[in-house]
């Protein structure tokens, strides 16, 4: 402060800061006096010297900066980085902890950078990518932590049964991206996931994960775009769970696996083959564009059952939207304003009746039909 404008030593009151009776220039009296008047009451509040002595400001500092002068992690927080971070290591960080639990969360911080290592998944141990500003699948992923490495599996979640990552960007090469021997759930979101070596699944091999995937990209590479193909412990349900994303590949369960097919997607952008010998096939997609590779979008097993619900969802194939290929149960289509480039097959039926769709029309749907 200037020399001639001092913090006040004394609580300013009508003796130390009276009223003036008049003034020149363009200020009039009564606006100075009101000026006073705020200074009165706010320092009969805060009391004499408000602004503390040094030793009061670091006393107030000490809860967030180190010695040093840097800023402290919160609570349960560890950092890495490729530098200025506790951890130069994404493994390192997760196996410094040693009492995570349901009521002592842990997050790791991940800053910018490229990490080339396999990780082992932790219990109540999330992973965090740090970005300047909150990004979507479709803005500025570059931004994001890159975790790759040329072994597989990239993630080991056989210790923990809920995998949870955001703002991260997942290359495993050759891949699968996941695996588990006892089973895990996968929560992934504004993640990028991209496959590099074709040949391989990008995300598992094992019915063991179930995907839960929120605002991410994923995507097998060309020319086999594998996404999923099962070719290891096919004991449990395959399932994607999925809102707002963009994916593209292949989803194959062959026959042999007593397994069964779950996709729930809402509002995604999908060009995805899934072709499942498995014993029962569940499909619900909303408000989706779902395209296909090949012939169709879906060709199932129907030994058991088959049921796609689809309302204001859009299907298209070059030969149908739906193919049975083994089995003799008939599938189940359930439309609502849905968008289809064939008719459903025959051999289909609906539980509701009766519920609009249009055949052949992606821009406007002007040839509705009812089944």
């Amino acid at each position: 402060m200037p020399v001639n404008s001092p913090y006040p030593d004394n609580i300013a009151n009508a003796s130390t800061l009276p009223d003036v009776q008049a003034h020149t220039d363009m200020v009039k009296a009564s606006d100075m006096n009101n000026v006073r008047a705020f200074i009165r009451d706010i320092t009969s509040a805060v009391g004499p010297n408000p602004q503390g002595s040094c030793a009061d400001l670091v006393t107030r500092l000490s809860g967030i900066l180190s010695a040093d002068g840097k800023l402290l992690a919160m609570p349960n927080t560890l950092t890495v980085g490729p530098s200025g971070c506790q951890f130069t290591s994404i493994q390192d960080a997760i196996d410094s902890i040693s009492d995570a639990s349901e009521t002592n969360p842990y997050n790791i911080l991940i800053f910018p950078g490229t990490y080339n290592e396999q990780i082992t998944a932790k219990a109540y141990v999330k992973l965090t990518g740090f970005i300047p500003h909150i990004v979507n699948a479709y803005d500025q992923s570059d931004l994001r932590p890159l975790i790759t490495a040329t072994s597989n599996p990239l993630v080991d979640c056989s210790n923990t049964e809920t995998f949870q990552a955001e703002n991260l960007k997942f290359e495993p090469d050759p891949g699968p991206l996941f695996d588990s021997s006892s089973g895990c759930d996968a929560v992934l979101r504004r993640c990028h996931i991209a496959q590099q070596s074709p040949g391989t699944p990008c995300l598992a091999n094992t019915t063991r994960i179930s995907f839960f995937f929120s605002l991410c990209d994923f995507y097998g590479k060309f020319p086999d775009r594998n996404l999923f193909e099962l070719s290891g412990n096919g004991d449990s349900s395959f399932r994607l769970e999925a809102r707002y994303c963009y994916s593209h590949g292949y989803i194959t369960i062959p026959s042999g696996y007593e397994t069964s097919t779950i996709i729930n997607a809402f509002a995604c952008d999908f060009k995805i083959d899934v072709t499942s010998y498995g014993l029962s096939q569940w499909i619900t997609a909303v408000r989706t564009f779902w395209n296909s590779f090949g012939g169709y979008p879906f060709s199932f097993n129907c030994g058991e059952e088959a049921k796609i619900r689809v309302p204001y969802s859009t299907l298209i194939g070059s030969s149908g939207i739906f193919n049975r290929i083994a089995g003799s149960a008939d599938p189940m289509i359930q439309p609502l304003y849905s968008q289809f480039s064939h008719e459903p097959p025959a051999y289909s039926y609906a539980d509701y009746p009766n519920l609009p769709y249009c055949i052949g029309s992606f821009d406007f749907p002007l040839d509705y039909r009812f089944l």
